[in-house]
């Protein structure tokens, strides 16, 4: 099995941000950030990742929106949502989304880990 290395972090709380990013590269993962559905749209057509972690909501484009266009043009690659609100994995863009982590949360690298290896 292999073990996916590349994470896109798509996140616009900048403290969030910060420490998914730190977590997750002590634990080897290179990871590439976007603050907003514009920047990470544009990071999924530069170079698509192994693994998305996406909030749903961001400024500009909704994660909603990004989710969408990820099932449609890489229906392949793995999604973790993270989201503060529970209801919004309920949303018809969700519903095929297996890993969701809700905020404030703790197991978040437990979780990359296991998604990672669905590879």
């Amino acid at each position: 099995m292999t073990l996916a290395t590349d994470i896109l972090l798509i996140e616009d709380e900048p403290g969030v941000m910060d420490v998914m990013l730190r977590v997750l590269q002590r634990a080897g993962f290179d990871v590439r950030t976007a603050h907003d559905g514009a920047t990470a749209l544009a990071a999924l057509y530069e170079c698509p990742p192994a693994l998305a972690i996406l909030d749903l909501v961001l400024p500009g484009i909704s994660g909603f929106a990004v989710l969408t266009h990820i099932h449609q043009q890489y229906p392949a690659l793995p999604v973790i949502v993270i989201t503060a609100n529970p209801q919004a994995i309920a949303h018809p863009a969700a519903q095929s989304v297996r890993h969701y982590l809700l905020k404030p949360f703790h197991p978040a690298l437990a979780c990359v880990h296991r998604c990672a290896r669905c590879r």
